[in-house]
């Protein structure tokens, strides 16, 4: 839906429209104040998808404060525009965020958001760029006992760290381990035993260590890891090949 239809459309829609669960808006140009009017009257909004086109920062909001606390699921694609994420802090009932920016000045406002408790949090995904670290840290310190699902493009040694810490029931994670942090990938497998899913970047040389990792892992689940690596492909080298036969002879790996 976009923003800059006729305000008049929106406050006729705000007259019979009580019970939208999911919506979709699009700012290109002002927000009018019949979209306003439409946000405040709904009383069941589930699901909010927000795309920030316009040139022109989006701050203080009336119709983002305007936004009920039956919201669970909230995506915000702000590209390289700086829009207000303050209300984000009034919305108790969240489940899952995900922000999209690809300007880490866009997260000024994570610097309040990191005191703040989700206590149905279940999943946080930044698609492109994330807050500071030291924010970052203290929301999951918040937020991650409830957190089953965290993405981070640029992630580091103190997030990972802080991520095996405070999030012990997480099952999908998407990070960064670098080849010097192996060490790191192995705190993972030993201290958080709900984890499914692991996507990160891996060099081919530790490949053999980690499976050495998982194989002693107590209790042996089942987990998807995706390794990537735009220089040496794991499968791409004898060696790598030998690896991956052998574990999977052994029954540690599997391939689907």
């Amino acid at each position: 839906m976009l923003s800059n239809l006729n305000t008049e459309f929106f406050t006729q829609l705000s007259e019979i429209c009580h019970n939208i669960q999911r919506l979709k808006l699009s700012f290109e140009k002002d927000i009018s104040n019949g979209l306003t009017d439409l946000i405040s009257t709904q009383k069941n909004l589930k699901e909010l998808e927000i795309t920030h086109v316009s040139n022109k920062e989006l701050k203080d909001s009336i119709l983002l404060e305007k936004l009920p606390d039956t919201l669970d699921n909230l995506l915000i694609c702000g590209r390289n525009h700086y829009m207000s994420l303050s209300f984000i802090a009034k919305l108790t009932n969240l489940k899952e965020l995900r922000l999209a920016f690809f300007n880490n000045d866009c997260f000024e406002d994570f610097k309040k958001l990191q005191y703040i408790t989700f206590s149905q949090y279940q999943l946080l995904k930044f698609i492109e760029v994330s807050p500071r670290n030291d924010y970052l840290i203290k929301f999951l310190e918040n937020n991650g006992r409830n957190l089953k699902e965290f993405y981070i493009n640029d992630s580091n040694s103190l997030l990972n760290l802080a991520t095996i810490k405070f999030c012990p029931n997480i099952r999908n994670l998407y990070t960064g381990i670098k080849y010097n942090e192996l060490e790191t990938l192995k705190l993972f497998l030993i201290i958080v035993n709900y984890l499914k899913v692991l996507i990160s970047e891996l060099l081919p040389e530790e490949l053999e260590s980690f499976f050495i990792s998982w194989k002693n892992r107590v209790p042996q689940k089942q987990l998807h890891l995706i390794i990537f690596s735009d220089k040496n492909p794991l499968y791409a080298h004898d060696e790598n090949r030998k690896i991956i036969e052998k574990y999977t002879k052994l029954g540690i790996i599997k391939f689907s």
